[in-house]
């Protein structure tokens, strides 16, 4: 009966935060996880206490609050069609389908075109398990085999334990090819979110190998390039209306990353994690590649961001400086090393993460580094894994994608 009263001020707050503060762009629909449960009450209350959601670490690292991302929003519920390849006992693994099915068509030497798929879920949760069901129309249309692999997680696994995970277990599958019958000539990487940086990080690595390990594509969908936390869509979607991911979610999951703690929350959420150092050298990429002006007619204005002395910036200013977190600042060899491969971005209109996605791909552009940048207006973030008609677009295009390789 105490939260009676509340209903009210709860039910005007959403209101008010859906048709003023943050509203829906005309033609998106929205995730099933709306019509699933107390869901739209969870993240409502979500919204309203975005700093005091969980309380400690310790938390996250419950599997049962975790198994709940395998399902929620999801129209295709997780699979059971994924079998291991190769698991090394410390929470690394390699999955595919057990049955191929139409798209058992193989190369002319006799190997398949195969599709990596790095899952999303902030460096925390997620599994190839809860995305196999979705992704089955990628493998599908591009007549591809598609493999997912199995990172450890933060906070147990701190930055960068994921990228290097990520590193092995795709180059693992490059050197055991033959047996796995995959075309190590023909593999693109394909990953969103966490996902989508953990694939540009896995091919700038192959990239330093030369000819050993030759990429075919990576397809970058949503990804997170960008640690500033400060671009326009960051304070548009910032209650993002889809529920899938806002600016509290983003802070939690990367101060998880980066401390394994909630310690510095607070400073990460308001934009005071940012060190005067870390910014300068931030504006000065932005300056000299002519990034301000986006392509999507959003201005940045880098150096009136925050910079701050405080204990939380001092300690995150190396993993701002780290092109593996922050891949704005990777070094211009490295990312002109992208030449040597297809690279496609995928931003969807209605994401936190969209503004970050037109800095990476206007770098790119600066440094002549070819690539195709897909944008996709009634999509939102985590579409990849959703029926909604942006999901299914967003997977059309990139099946498009993966037919023209």
């Amino acid at each position: 009966m105490f939260f009676l009263p509340l209903f009210p001020a709860l039910l005007g707050y959403y209101f008010y935060q859906a048709v003023f503060e943050n509203p829906v762009p005309p033609g998106l629909e929205f995730p099933k996880c709306h019509e699933y449960g107390l869901a739209p009450f969870e993240k409502l209350l979500n919204d309203l206490t975005p700093l005091s959601w969980v309380n400690n670490a310790d938390a996250m690292r419950q599997p049962s609050w975790r198994s709940k991302y395998r399902s929620w929003c999801f129209d295709n519920p997780p699979t059971s069609e994924l079998h291991v390849v190769f698991s090394d006992g410390t929470g690394r693994e390699i999955l595919e389908y057990k049955d191929k099915g139409a798209v058992d068509v193989k190369s002319k030497n006799g190997k398949r075109k195969t599709v990596v798929y790095i899952h999303g879920g902030g460096f925390v949760i997620g599994s190839p398990e809860g995305h196999s069901g979705p992704l089955r129309t990628i493998m599908d249309g591009s007549a591809s085999n598609l493999m997912f692999v199995r990172y450890r997680f933060a906070p147990e696994n701190l930055f960068p334990t994921s990228v290097d995970d990520a590193v092995f277990l795709v180059k693992w599958i490059f050197d055991n090819s033959d047996s796995l019958g995959v075309d190590k000539h023909n593999v693109h990487l394909l990953g969103g979110s966490a996902g989508g940086n953990l694939v540009l990080n896995v091919a700038l690595e192959l990239m330093k190998q030369g000819d050993k390990y030759p990429l075919k594509g990576v397809h970058s969908v949503y990804p997170v390039v960008n640690v500033m936390h400060d671009v326009p869509s960051m304070k548009q979607y910032q209650t993002d209306p889809t529920g899938f991911l806002n600016k509290a979610d983003m802070s939690r999951f990367m101060v998880y990353y980066f401390f394994g703690d909630l310690s510095c929350i607070e400073d990460y959420y308001n934009n005071n994690h940012v060190s005067p150092r870390a910014l300068k050298q931030y504006s000065e990429v932005v300056k000299k590649h002519n990034l301000s002006e986006l392509a999507n007619g959003v201005s940045l204005h880098p150096e009136k961001w925050n910079a701050s002395s405080g204990v939380c910036a001092e300690k995150l200013e190396s993993k701002l400086l780290d092109g593996r977190a922050n891949l704005l600042l990777t070094s211009e060899e490295q990312l002109r090393s992208l030449k040597k491969t297809k690279v496609v971005v995928y931003t969807c209109e209605t994401d936190v993460l969209r503004d970050d996605a037109y800095l990476f791909t206007g770098l790119l552009t600066s440094l002549r580094v070819p690539h195709i940048h897909v944008y996709e207006k009634n999509c939102y973030h985590g579409a990849i894994v959703d029926n909604t008609v942006g999901g299914k677009n967003l997977r059309g295009k990139i099946v498009q994608e993966l037919n023209k390789s």
